[in-house]
């Protein structure tokens, strides 16, 4: 009998445990490890690389998960864009790399639910790794034959001293001076077009009013369009790789036409396209190339392909430093662009909410203490 009430008073003194035990979260119960997505081949802010997740977004969230005791697992995205998919899924949990808090990305899917982010734990902008030009005999003369002012400079020349050769060659029935008479008559009328081509003849191509007027104005014609000529070759041949001041349009018409490389569903391209849409109608060559992972931004930039990486300045920096450092005096950072957008880590749609103000509150205490910064520089120098 005493033995049957000692049991009973055991299993009642069990039952509030075993109470809540029932009514804890899953998560916690189970403790079961959360799924954090890194985005492949994103250095310096994520990375997969000799069987190693690297990256400051990695580094971060490790001490995160320190902090909080957080159990959890890698798994290797391909993309950002396929980190939000994924995280708006319920794939993943967390997702990590240098992702902008922006409102295109936020409105990029057809869904009642955006992506969530954390506090941002840095802001970043953009900015050009650019390829100095090589100064040479080749470069210069390529230059000129494409610079569309010195075109229609040849152009305007050879046009109206035609003109004015034609109109003197009917009016006077031909050229009969003795510097150009020849037993063609083509010949002849060559000789007179290249004399007003190059602000000679006005004793050789006739007499009379008329014809000294014609060649006269033909001559001040010429000499005004020899000095466009002259003007734009010397700004041609002098030209330097200097940080180019000015508006966003100006920074913007000089690169497209030197060629740019981005990554493709990147915050470079976002920031391309709306400035695309906002460019006045002006000719522009627009050179624009998209890939994916930082090796094939630096072929194109090294194989010439295009003179500029668009890409965040922190990846900029990481890229220079991937460079040979026998290449590297061959590349510059340019142009700093003002479009800084804050970065965060993607929360997941079945990331229980309690995580959100705890990583929230870890990423705020490690800002104010210094750890970001000093995660972000160590990734900068590896």
């Amino acid at each position: 009998m005493f033995l049957k009430l000692l049991s009973r008073v055991i299993y009642i003194s069990k039952l509030p445990l075993i109470i809540i035990f029932l009514f804890l979260p899953l998560e916690v119960a189970s403790e079961e490890n959360l799924k954090v997505g890194v985005v492949n081949n994103a250095a310096p802010c994520s990375d997969y690389r000799q069987n190693e997740y690297s990256g400051s977004s990695v580094d971060i969230w490790k001490e995160i998960a320190t902090e909080l005791e957080i159990p959890y697992e890698f798994e290797l995205i391909q993309s950002k864009a396929e980190a939000i998919e994924k995280s708006q899924s319920g794939e993943i949990d967390i997702g990590l790399s240098c992702v902008n808090i922006i409102s295109a990305r936020l409105e990029q899917f057809e869904t009642a639910l955006n992506p969530e982010f954390s506090t941002p734990y840095k802001e970043d902008g953009l900015a050009f790794l650019s390829k100095k030009q090589e100064f040479g005999l080749t470069l210069v003369l390529k230059k000129m034959f494409t610079n569309k002012i010195l075109q229609r400079s040849v152009s305007l020349l050879f046009g109206l001293s035609l003109i004015s050769a034609s109109i003197l060659w009917l009016k006077n029935k031909g050229f009969k001076h003795r510097d150009l008479v020849s037993k063609n008559k083509f010949h002849t009328f060559f000789k007179g077009w290249m004399m007003l081509t190059m602000g000679n003849g006005l004793e050789e191509l006739g007499e009379g009013f008329f014809t000294t007027s014609v060649v006269a104005m033909s001559n001040i014609i010429n000499l005004i369009i020899v000095s466009i000529f002259v003007g734009t070759s010397a700004a041609v041949v002098f030209e330097q790789d200097n940080i180019i001041e000015g508006s966003d349009v100006d920074l913007l018409v000089n690169k497209l036409n030197q060629g740019i490389v981005l990554e493709k569903d990147s915050i470079s391209e976002i920031w391309l396209n709306r400035k695309l849409d906002s460019l006045p109608n002006k000719e522009i060559n627009k050179n624009i190339i998209k890939v994916k992972g930082n090796q094939n931004l630096l072929n194109s930039l090294r194989s010439g392909e295009v003179s500029n990486i668009l890409a965040g300045r922190e990846r900029v920096d990481y890229l220079l430093s991937q460079i040979p450092v026998t290449e590297r005096s061959g590349f510059f950072i340019d142009s700093d662009i003002q479009n800084s957008t804050p970065q965060a880590i993607l929360f997941g749609l079945n990331l229980p909410t309690y995580f959100h103000k705890d990583i929230n509150d870890v990423i705020l205490q490690m800002r104010f203490n210094g750890s970001i910064e000093k995660i972000l520089n160590e990734s900068r120098l590896n």
